[in-house]
């Protein structure tokens, strides 16, 4: 997980020591959706997998990071099925949850 260091060379590092992907910590951090957009963006061509470790468990603390890049998230203090359940609607999109489509993203590929 990376609290600091956040350039464009720690991304190759992390894949040269041979992990398939990363974790970028914004709720300790003190990082924003700018930051985890551009570093996202690093690991394109590298196999490497960007997770975002979220500052909360509400909407707008979960989409924003997953259209910046992310590909995945790891929310901090759930401590029910219910929020679980909110968690996953946040993160897929309609059928299956209620995220909000954004088009033309550099990352939706």
């Amino acid at each position: 997980m990376i609290f600091e260091f956040f350039t464009p060379g720690i991304n190759k590092i992390i894949k040269n020591c041979d992990a398939d992907f990363i974790i970028y910590d914004t709720e300790h951090s003190g990082i924003g959706i700018e930051k985890i957009k551009e570093m996202s963006s690093y690991c394109y061509g590298l196999d490497l997998y960007p997770i975002v470790r979220v500052n909360g468990k509400e909407y707008n603390s979960i989409a924003p990071f997953l259209d910046a890049g992310a590909k995945g998230i790891m929310v901090p203090n759930i401590k029910n099925a219910k929020e679980a359940k909110n968690i996953v609607e946040f993160s897929k999109y309609r059928p299956l949850g209620k995220r909000g489509i954004a088009f033309n993203v550099s990352h939706d590929d």
